[in-house]
């Protein structure tokens, strides 16, 4: 029995002595296995290991030291083969780690994209080729679409370019100020112009892009089936072309896959997609836009193949990017040539997810825009991000370029004339710049393309027609004083404003203790407010309000209640106004439409300034006032009164007297000029004989 007990603990301790050896037999193995990886991961390698020698993690360690970058030759007259021959000669002569090329494509010089490591990179650049790492980008908008349904026709197109209902983005971009009236009116549709969607692909079955799918490429399967598995290119695509979501309704759009299912990709076939869109542009030579919601980080090769694009002639917009920072931080949006999109909300704030500063050059709808999606041939989705701001820029400026004679501008034109009709001043956020103070410049989109290409308006925002008389009879020769009186609420220091001249010169700028300002200049003066907080001045922290008071006449009183701010604009002159007559006169104005009533407005202007306005029923007023008139007549659609819809015609009496008998035909507008006191000298072209004067009817 003892014998038995003592085998038994001999078994018992030998098998744990088996067990002790094992486990520290195991652990010398996990650690000799385990150790060189993790100084792989934590520290990069320094010299041979152990496994290196037995050859056990020889790969693991190559693959670790080599990563992908851009090789750009610097001779433009070298063909991508002779490039990728080079590369391989230099590879060879000087013994590279790794050295692999991936893919090559041409620009204006070639490029090589290998995998190298770092020493193989200084190798590289020994032969005066610049070399640089390709980076990760990504799409721009939020991953997970924030409203999914299939389309139940709550829009129409209707004839004459207007749009009934549209995505809330259509109808921002087609009037100056909110609120929004339910309609995207447009006098274009892009038609004969391409636009390139660097992206995620697209759904080419989606029945927003009908008939209008031009050629594409592939470059994560490298093939020329370019579709779309995550969603974000065709939610892009229908808001820049979509034939219901889309700004340019009869674009054709060409779908171009750099980014992959999970919306990531590399600069390295961002830049190949670039390559690919500047060669297939000069295969058809038609009007092109490329359009890229994507981002990462700087990167001076991206840069440079976004604007070797541009200096071919085809303008390029880019996203801003979703991080709230500096624009001029990221790529492509740092990039000089480009056109760099913000983005806004619904109530023209800016989003605060939105880059900005003085890299973006303008802004657009950014939040929860409606558009198609990538699960079916009639699915849509709201997505927010600068990647749904970017497509509505690239689809006004397909729809610029489709204007007869604009298809050969420059992208530097197609810049200045967005910028240039853009809505100003009306975005609110903290980042937005202004004449007084740098930042983000403060212009919205606008589609204000007229039937004859010009801009639809100059200036925007005048919000106090007719409400200085008093400032406009005194003489320029002296300064006029303009007092900027503020009640804050309880936290003043939320508040700040600026003053500037039309179009760029900062007159003053200060806080909630406001100012007394000599104006010593005439022009356009604009006025803008700020609350840090966006709640204004009134009403849940205080009753504030403050006025603008211009030689003691109030010309403008604020509640308060603004938000983030407030655009205010007024006018000084310098003519002094004559003394008014003893007796006024009277002006009449006789239309008769045609059956779109709703397109004819009217304005009678004296020596520049408003004295009345009105639509197709017309008016009479009186004029108490010597000096020069201008009457202006307008039809938004572009083809006057007369002929294809109806027989309209207008007529223009001063004092019972003809001054003016048009048949309507007068296309987007005309002006007609006359003095006042007036005397008719004869009878006016086209106005009837037995037509009896106001004072006889």
């Amino acid at each position: 029995m003892c014998s038995k007990r003592y085998a038994g603990i001999q078994s018992i301790v030998f098998w744990f002595a088996m067990a002790w050896i094992a486990g520290v037999y195991a652990k010398i193995e996990v650690n000799l296995t385990v150790k060189p990886i993790e100084s792989i991961l934590q520290h990069g390698i320094d010299r041979p290991s152990f496994q290196q020698d037995r050859g056990g993690s020889r790969t693991l360690n190559r693959e670790a030291r080599c990563s992908e970058y851009i090789v750009k030759f610097t001779r433009s007259n070298m063909t991508e083969t002779q490039a990728r021959e080079r590369f391989k000669n230099i590879s060879n002569e000087s013994a590279f780690e790794c050295g692999t090329i991936t893919r090559s494509f041409a620009m204006k010089c070639p490029v090589v994209v290998a995998q190298l490591s770092a020493e193989d990179t200084e190798k590289v650049r020994k032969h005066g080729l610049l070399v640089e790492k390709s980076l990760e980008v990504f799409a721009l908008a939020s991953s997970t679409p924030t409203h999914n349904s299939k389309h139940s026709a709550p829009f129409s197109v209707q004839n004459r370019g207007q749009q009934v209902a549209p995505p809330w983005g259509l109808d921002r971009i087609d009037q100056r100020n909110l609120p929004l009236d339910q309609l995207y009116r447009f006098n274009f549709t892009g038609k004969g112009v391409h636009v390139y969607i660097l992206d995620t692909g697209i759904n080419a079955g989606h029945v927003e892009f009908s008939g209008r799918i031009g050629r594409g490429r592939d470059f994560v399967d490298n093939d020329d089936d370019p579709n779309d598995c995550h969603g974000h290119g065709t939610h892009c695509a229908g808001i820049a072309v979509g034939q219901v979501t889309g700004v340019a309704k009869e674009a054709i759009v060409h779908a171009v896959r750099v980014l992959s299912c999970t919306g990531s990709g590399t600069t390295a076939n961002v830049m190949a997609g670039l390559a690919w869109t500047m060669e297939h542009v000069g295969s058809h030579g038609e009007p092109s836009v490329v359009s890229m919601s994507l981002g990462g980080g700087a990167n001076a090769a991206l840069d440079a193949a976004v604007e070797e694009l541009i200096k071919s002639g085809i303008p390029v917009v880019v996203a801003a990017g979703n991080e709230g920072q500096d624009a001029c931080n990221v790529s492509p949006a740092r990039s000089m040539l480009s056109i760099t999109v913000g983005a806004t909300r619904e109530n023209d704030q800016a989003a605060d997810f939105s880059n900005h500063g003085p890299c973006v050059n303008l802004s657009a709808p950014g939040v929860e825009v409606y558009s198609a999606i990538h699960t079916g041939v009639d699915t849509y989705a709201k997505y927010s991000g600068t990647s749904m701001a970017t497509p509505h820029v690239a689809g006004v400026a397909a729809l610029y370029l489709s204007v007869p004679g604009h298809g050969q501008r420059s992208p530097a034109e197609v810049l200045d004339w967005l910028t240039q009709t853009a809505a100003k001043g009306v975005i609110q956020g903290q980042w937005m710049g202004s004449a007084c103070r740098d930042g983000t410049p403060n212009l919205l989109l606008q589609n204000c393309i007229g039937v004859d290409g010009m801009p639809c308006h100059s200036l925007q925002n005048v919000l106090l027609d007719s409400h200085y008389s008093r400032a406009e009879r005194i003489a320029m020769n002296q300064c006029t004083t303009l007092h900027i009186h503020v009640v804050p609420d309880r936290f003043p220091q939320d508040v700040s404003w600026e003053l500037s001249l039309f179009p760029d010169q900062c007159v003053a700028k200060g806080d909630a203790s406001g100012a007394f300002v000599e104006l010593c200049s005439p022009g356009q003066y604009t006025f803008d407010m700020h609350d840090s907080y966006g709640d204004g001045i009134c009403c849940e922290h205080g009753e504030g309000y403050y006025e603008l008071v211009l030689d003691e006449e109030v010309i403008y009183e604020s509640s308060g209640n603004y938000g983030f701010g407030e655009h205010v604009e007024f006018k000084l002159t310098e003519t002094v106004e004559p003394p008014p007559l003893a007796d006024c006169g009277i002006f009449e104005v006789s239309i008769v439409p045609d059956e779109y009533p709703l397109e004819v407005q009217w304005r009678l202007e004296r020596e520049g300034e408003l004295v009345a306005s009105g639509d197709y029923k017309g008016m009479q007023l009186d004029l108490c006032q010597q000096g020069s008139y201008v009457f202006n007549i307008t039809d938004s659609w572009g083809d006057g009164i007369c002929c294809q819809h109806g027989d309209g015609s207008y007529i223009l009496r001063v004092d019972g007297e003809f001054l003016h008998c048009s048949d309507g035909q007068y296309g987007r507008g005309e002006s007609i000029s006359f003095q006042y006191p007036y005397t008719q000298l004869a009878l006016p072209s086209g106005c009837p004989f037995d037509e009896p004067p106001l004072a006889m009817r």
